[in-house]
């Protein structure tokens, strides 16, 4: 019952690990790269010159926002102005591939209406030493959100490569430069930039999913490896259970096969007799042996018990053996274990007594017989015998008691002796 109150907290735990990793996925876990005027990435200006152009760009912080100025000239293929963000170097880039939407809040004045285009480049070691260009125009300026999916490779780019059209997919796993260019009719123009952000997640859905499977296989397994060790815990128990109950039955003298159906009660006396206190006497010597309780046993029989049969007769001789029997169970504990063993030798089995408890119960037990007022005025007596379970069989431990009942007789009876286990 514990075990499976335990598996069900375990569970339950399981279960609420999952909902908060999956709800802390979907609510939480951001993760993201901002660039605006309190960045620590190196920014700079840049132009077209490099390719034949004569624009001019510079980059100032004002107050929460950078502004890009741009002098836009004729000249070059394509006149333009950027603002850098260096973010990785060129032949080992950051990876920006777990983030999946851009953010940006900018604006963009000038001579026209300007076209600002987001570029990302990165290294990719199959392509070549240059870097590829991945872009997404953004128009002139406001609130802007959209995938990162979105960000393709420019076709003019692909044909100077000569590489075909399944290449236009973004790759921004190895990014090293973060641009916002600014296109347009030669003229005077601004760019005004808050922010410009990549979104994500410390782990993809699929990461938390793997995750939280894995945990739960783990747990699956750990419980496996724990129910087999309890199980083989189980059969060693099942199995030293069966060997003790064999001794058990050898030491009761009663066969093994001994079921349900077959008879408690000794039909006489009313007491157990030894197949109705099998059960109860195998629990406590297991319940002592575990717990290293002590546990007595007192042998007695009535003393001269043939001598009232023959002078009296057999129906005088067992109601003595009624009354006795009686006398001794009434005197007892309910958790002690009264049982006819044969004829007039009767054994009591004492839980939580100690072999000097076990000698005083005895004697006590023998002052109430020797007093009891027996049928026409019988001085009936019994004499005792006391051992206590030690380290050992159970078999010797009764003929441990039966011996010392055996020196009781023999010193006289009607007396009460003990015997200790040699060490």
């Amino acid at each position: 019952m514990q075990s499976t109150r335990s598996i069900r907290w375990i569970v339950a735990g399981l279960m609420l690990i999952s909902v908060v990793a999956l709800a802390w996925q979907q609510l939480g876990m951001n993760v993201g790269v901002r660039i605006d005027a309190a960045t620590h990435w190196s920014l700079t200006a840049s132009d077209d010159k490099p390719s034949g152009g004569a624009s001019e760009a510079t980059l100032s912080r004002e107050g929460q926002t950078l502004v890009l100025h741009c002098k836009l000239a004729a000249g070059a293929p394509t006149a333009y102005c950027g603002l850098d963000a260096e973010i990785g170097k060129a032949n080992r880039g950051s990876d920006l591939s777990r983030f999946d939407r851009i953010a940006a809040h900018f604006s963009a004045q000038g001579a026209s209406t300007p076209q600002v285009t987001l570029r990302i480049s990165s290294q990719r070691r199959d392509e070549g030493a240059g870097l590829r260009p991945n872009e997404l125009p953004l128009g002139a300026g406001g609130a802007i959100e959209a995938p990162l999916a979105a960000l393709q490779v420019p076709q003019a780019w692909l044909d100077a490569q000569k590489l075909d059209a399944t290449r236009r997919a973004a790759d921004v796993s190895s990014a090293s430069q973060v641009q916002l260019l600014l296109s347009g009719t030669p003229g005077d123009y601004t760019l005004t930039l808050d922010y410009l952000e990549l979104r994500g997640k410390a782990f993809s859905l699929g990461e938390v999913a793997f995750a939280v499977v894995g945990l739960w296989m783990l747990a699956g397994l750990a419980y496996l490896v724990f129910d087999l060790r309890v199980l083989r815990r189980q059969l060693v128990a099942v199995q030293e259970r069966d060997a003790r109950l064999k001794e058990l039955n050898t030491a009761l003298q009663i066969e093994t096969s001994s079921n349900d159906k077959a008879p408690r009660r000794d039909p006489l006396t009313g007491v157990r007799n030894r197949v109705g206190m099998r059960d109860d006497l195998l629990r406590e010597f297991e319940r002592a042996r575990s717990e290293k309780t002590p546990l007595s046993v007192v042998c007695c029989d009535i003393d001269h018990l043939s001598t009232i049969n023959e002078a009296h007769g057999q129906p005088l001789g067992d109601e003595v053996l009624v009354a006795f029997a009686q006398s001794i169970a009434r005197r007892v504990r309910s958790t002690d274990l009264v049982v006819r063993w044969a004829d007039d030798e009767f054994f009591l089995f004492c839980p939580d007594t100690s072999y000097e408890s076990g000698l005083a119960l005895a004697e006590k037990l023998r002052s109430i017989v020797m007093s009891h007022d027996w049928p026409k005025h019988l001085g009936v007596t019994a004499s005792f015998g006391v051992a206590t379970l030690t380290d050992e069989p159970i078999a010797d431990c009764l003929a441990r008691a039966d011996a010392a009942l055996f020196n009781a007789k023999q010193n006289g009876r009607n007396r009460v002796e003990g015997l200790v286990r040699n060490r």
